[in-house]
């Protein structure tokens, strides 16, 4: 059974799948003319998650050590094994994460303050290795 990505990283995401890679190599031979081309497969396709991420507390440094606590969790997921995950009713095989990045805003500040949360921008990028 597949993993919803709103239980690993809240309700405020978008996942975007972009299309396969396929994989060519090109050779050339002596006294010939052109390449030769050989497919060789695909690659998986790539995956982007990206949304906002929020935690509540009694003040700024429990809010934001209540975040670190989701953010480390979701940091460890880059060294998981495969697994299936769902969003919006599509399941992606076969996913691995390769990076997760906080998203800094103009002035290279990544946590923000509201008067009840604190919120940090993110952006996942996974990969399917089918």
């Amino acid at each position: 059974m597949a993993t919803d990505f709103t239980a690993i990283f809240g309700s405020e995401i978008n996942v975007t799948a972009q299309p396969w890679i396929n994989h060519r190599n090109y050779t050339g031979f002596p006294g010939a003319h052109g390449l030769l081309g050989m497919w060789m497969g695909t690659r998986g396709y790539p995956l982007f998650i990206t949304g906002r991420m929020r935690a509540t507390g009694a003040n700024y440094a429990t809010a934001r050590a209540t975040l670190q606590t989701a953010i480390n969790a979701i940091s460890y997921l880059t060294s998981s094994l495969p697994a299936d995950y769902s969003f919006a009713g599509i399941t992606y095989n076969s996913i691995v994460f390769d990076t997760f990045r906080l998203i800094p805003d103009g002035r290279g500040k990544t946590f923000h303050m509201t008067s009840s949360y604190v919120y940090a921008d993110f952006v996942c990028q996974a990969r399917s290795l089918i």
